[in-house]
């Protein structure tokens, strides 16, 4: 089931549901190492998802290098944030930790997009032993 949207969600105009918009953080902004240019931590990429009018799903993938400490080989750990903003009463937007049972099928895609941008990442690097 698709629906329009009209509003405009922190001064970026939103797809049609299921399209997840690719925010910042995206690859090609990242340094030729895949590192964030900046001092400021960014996701390697992110995608923001409306299930209503008044909810925004975004699903952020990040990464961590840990080194071995046997044999001090660095790799790459990658992990995966969620977070729901939604409209108070007021109007304001607010950050939650719940989620409603409309969310689920926006969370399920979300979660597929981000899993497999991390199985993809993996694949694409044959350095990684796995």
């Amino acid at each position: 089931m698709t629906r329009k949207k009209n509003a405009e969600t922190n001064g970026t105009a939103t797809a049609e549901v299921p399209e997840a918009i690719p925010l910042e953080g995206t690859p090609a902004e990242n340094g030729a190492n895949g590192t964030p240019t900046n001092d400021k931590k960014k996701p390697l990429v992110s995608y923001r998802l409306s299930s209503d009018r008044t909810t925004s799903i975004e699903l952020a993938v990040w990464s961590n290098t840990l080194k071995n400490r046997e044999t001090n080989e660095e790799y790459e750990q990658l992990s995966i944030t969620l977070a729901r903003s939604y409209k108070d009463q007021n109007g304001a937007w607010c950050k939650g930790g719940s989620w409603r049972v409309h969310d689920v099928p926006c969370l399920m895609f979300l979660l597929q997009k981000g899993y497999a941008f991390a199985l993809e990442r993996r694949t694409g690097d044959t350095s990684i032993p796995f």
